[in-house]
């Protein structure tokens, strides 16, 4: 046991022996701002902005704009679908209870679930 600690201790301390150095760091680049300041910015965009359009633009703006133009929606009433609900089995019922948010589980305490008729009324 003694022997495989002093194999493993030498060998760690050989691996740290042998082991590259750290790679030199390089000196850090000068930061160099060529960035244009906010009034130069502000400036050519207002010398952009002050440019007629092309024609093929104008043309495109003109034809966007006519695009553009509201449509008449028609809209439909559509009536709900009555739902059988005495014609469901229990398990349709379980489902659709649950889907609307109504706890049929365990509703009468003791592991006693909703029984059909009264998922029925609670569903009506």
């Amino acid at each position: 046991m003694f022997a495989t600690f002093l194999f493993f201790a030498f060998f760690v301390a050989g691996c740290l022996l042998v082991a590259e150095p750290a790679p030199q760091v390089a000196a850090p680049v000068p930061v160099v701002d060529d960035l244009p300041t906010l009034e130069e910015l502000l400036t050519e965009a207002e010398a952009l902005i002050a440019k007629p359009l092309p024609p093929l633009t104008a043309a495109l703006v003109a034809q966007g704009a006519a695009i553009a133009v509201p449509v008449a929606i028609a809209r439909v009433e559509v009536e709900p679908v009555a739902i059988d609900y005495a014609a469901m089995t229990s398990q349709e019922l379980r489902k659709e209870c649950q889907r609307r948010g109504i706890a049929w589980r365990n509703a009468h305490g003791k592991g006693k679930h909703l029984l059909k008729p009264e998922m029925v009324k609670a569903l009506s």
